[in-house]
């Protein structure tokens, strides 16, 4: 019967966290809300929505492990309260976060902001504060999804400032990728779960960013502008047109994010020791990022 959230995948964002939460899902002992991402402890109003959380579990399950996944817990420099709120609610909670190699993290970023009109208005996603820029040079130093979230040693020492060891589980997004099971079988063995569990993960969804599209800003811009009553009668063979025709004129080369060697250099020189740090923390040997070759 749940009592208390006590399992958080915080992030990072582009790091697999939609996988790894329909995996968990599917153990017979875990139960992850819907929606995958409710934000709660971002807001100011947490404890209120507290009140309803179990309304994000599905009440016929019976499980060990309630968990949530909301990539923007680790946004720490960007929101600092995050970790030390959900302390306050639990102080047993578990902690888990994916990290991966640092510019493979930036390029899909950059794709996911683009296909979701991160860079149409300041208000759609108006807890940044500002408006993404379209120049992907410009959004790694200015926009907070980019370098700011990638500083995952910064991140996960905000929880460690609240959190014991551990009840903190780093891990990489290539294993989680490349060795699938084992990857698995260590972090339900974090959970205190039956590790022998094996979910079929063909059958999971994948948050790719290989197959992302420019955000259809035309019909987004379409619903501001007109009532909602309006856009309610609007028959769907011409909602189905106008999306068709607005969404071919944006090509996937549109979403590309090359690095220059100016922006490469100065992403090592901020990122070198974050790199450095968590690895020391996970206990990885040498450099399988290849970060430091670059």
């Amino acid at each position: 019967m749940f009592e208390k959230i006590n399992l958080f995948v915080i992030g990072a964002s582009k790091c697999g966290t939609t996988f790894l939460h329909e995996v968990l899902n599917s153990h017979p002992d875990i139960c992850m809300s819907n929606p995958k991402e409710p934000y709660t402890f971002f807001y100011d109003d947490y404890l209120s929505r507290l009140v309803d959380a179990s309304d994000l579990f599905d009440n016929s399950r019976r499980c060990i492990i309630y968990g949530e996944s909301s990539p923007i817990y680790s946004e720490t420099g960007q929101f600092p309260k995050i970790a030390s709120r959900i302390y306050g609610y639990n102080q047993n909670a578990k902690i888990l976060y994916i990290v991966r190699e640092p510019f493979s993290r930036l390029r899909s970023v950059y794709r996911q902001t683009l296909s979701s009109g991160h860079w149409i208005d300041s208000k759609r996603y108006e807890r940044y504060g500002l408006k993404m820029p379209l120049d992907f040079g410009s959004a790694l130093f200015t926009y907070p999804p980019f370098v700011e979230s990638t500083r995952y040693w910064s991140n996960i020492c905000h929880y460690r400032k609240w959190f014991p060891d551990d009840n903190i589980k780093v891990i990489m997004f290539e294993d989680l990728v490349h060795d699938t099971t084992s990857t698995v079988k260590e972090i339900l063995f974090f959970l205190n779960v039956d590790n022998n569990f094996c979910p079929e993960y063909n059958d999971l969804v994948k948050n790719s960013g290989k197959d992302k599209v420019m955000f259809n800003s035309f019909e987004w811009r379409l619903r501001e502008i007109l009532p909602s009553y309006v856009v309610k009668y609007i028959p769907d063979f011409f909602k189905k047109m106008a999306r068709y025709f607005t969404s071919n004129y944006y090509s996937k080369a549109e979403l590309s994010a090359d690095f220059s060697k100016e922006q490469e250099a100065l992403v090592y020189t901020l990122l070198e020791d974050e790199v450095k740090n968590i690895y020391n923390y996970i206990g990885v040997k040498g450099d399988p990022w290849g970060f430091f070759k670059k």
